[in-house]
């Protein structure tokens, strides 16, 4: 049961991340209708995935194999943040791998239909030693090979970051959403009365904001260590049944308390984003830290790099993704619009200084490198943005045989039997 490849590639306008995973079931003969299996589960395109197979069929006649896809995250991912997923189902032929037995499929994974797949795979008569649908060790093994489409550069929203565990962080999240009797403590959350605090635009209707969150000490205690430390601090509050954060960001705190609970961090703007990396730096979430700092560095584009840098800058704690923004100017600023440039010369001049000097060190290790000469001012980064321009597109792994699947017949939810 390994994964066997990631990559990214590139159609008409769109990105895709594309992977797959191969998961061998042994002693398929002995399987009976009851013994229903399920993968382990696999990350590919950010989200998590599983395969279902029934050995005997889902449904009435019971003559062949089903597989599926399942989104084990579908149950609390709300449907706008659902991913959509082109994918192929592959029984592999080990006599005559040109023979692979495959089907394809696409769908939205929501909260109602958290799988996909084939009813009627491949006929059970089918599927022995001789024909070489199970391996001489009696194993069926199934493929999957999924592609979804990827952030557009400058980021594209909302978006989800996880690290969740499915099934437990399902029950923890039940318990948030309707704690009942058992929470004992209640965190109020008062946001800051100045707009843009982190040096990002907040919006001119930008005003204080209140919220209270029940919760539960021993979950906050176990997952964050600025909370564990309040509690066995001994002072006033520690004990305290409510809290109260100032100048905190309600929404921010909303989706880092889910984060504690086992959700992703669903973030629907760049400035939310920010306004949760500051939060999560003041929380000691580390683990959100990094998830933020990854997405943002990952996304910046030349339309959002005055704006990025300005936030970075905003933030006491944020060196490292500061100082990873200045060192990007070396490939981004020929197109960094003259208006941000200046935004940024009149709000934190020191900065613009370090992007020259970044601009300029970036420049002479590129000429001592390949001997090329000198740029314009501006005109920097070019040999930068055509590598990287090359190394989006991954050069596609080869396959073991075009596959003779047929149509794809039954193609349905597991639950549904179809």
């Amino acid at each position: 049961m390994t994964i066997i490849s990631k990559a990214s590639f590139k159609t008409g306008m769109k990105m895709f991340t594309a992977g797959s995973y191969e998961w061998a079931i042994p002693e398929f003969e002995r399987l009976t209708a009851a013994d229903k299996q399920v993968s382990p589960t696999f990350v590919i395109g950010g989200s998590s995935w599983r395969m279902l197979c029934f050995p005997r069929q889902n449904a009435t006649p019971h003559q062949n194999v089903s597989v599926f896809l399942e989104y084990p995250e579908a149950s609390f991912t709300p449907n706008h943040l659902s991913p959509t997923a082109s994918f192929k189902l592959i029984i592999k032929n080990f006599k005559d791998p040109s023979k692979n037995f495959e089907k394809s499929a696409d769908n939205t994974f929501k909260s109602h239909q958290e799988d996909w797949g084939f009813s009627q795979m491949l006929p059970l008569q089918d599927l022995n030693k001789e024909s070489g649908y199970l391996r001489e060790d009696g194993a069926m093994v199934v493929r999957v090979e999924i592609s979804v489409p990827a952030p557009l550069p400058g980021g594209s929203y909302p978006v989800k970051l996880s690290t969740a565990t499915p099934g437990l962080s399902t029950d923890l999240l039940s318990l948030l959403d309707n704690p009942g009797t058992t929470s004992d403590l209640t965190i109020t959350a008062t946001g800051s009365e100045l707009p843009g605090a982190t040096g990002c635009d907040a919006g001119a209707d930008a005003r204080p904001q209140s919220r209270s969150f029940a919760v539960h000490r021993a979950i906050l205690a176990a997952r964050c260590p600025y909370f564990r430390t309040l509690f066995e601090s001994g002072l006033a509050d520690s004990g305290a049944r409510e809290l109260n954060l100032p100048d905190t960001d309600p929404d921010a705190l909303r989706l880092l308390v889910r984060f504690m609970y086992g959700d992703g961090l669903a973030v629907t703007s760049r400035e939310q984003a920010y306004s949760c990396l500051s939060l999560a730096d003041r929380l000691l979430l580390t683990q959100a830290v990094e998830l933020l700092r990854e997405h943002l560095l990952s996304s910046v584009s030349a339309a959002t790099f005055a704006a990025d840098l300005l936030c970075a800058a905003g933030l006491a704690g944020e060196q490292t993704l500061l100082r990873s923004l200045v060192a990007r100017f070396a490939d981004l600023g020929d197109d960094v619009p003259e208006a941000d440039l200046k935004r940024v010369e009149a709000e934190r001049p020191q900065l613009l200084l370090e992007l020259l000097l970044s601009c300029r060190a970036a420049k002479r290790a590129r000429t001592a490198m390949a001997g090329a000469p000198s740029l314009g001012r501006w005109r920097v980064g070019e040999g930068s943005r055509r590598r990287g321009a090359e190394m989006v597109v991954v050069e596609a792994e080869d396959k073991e045989g075009s596959g003779q699947g047929g149509p794809p017949i039954m193609c349905g939810r597991a639950a549904a039997g179809t």
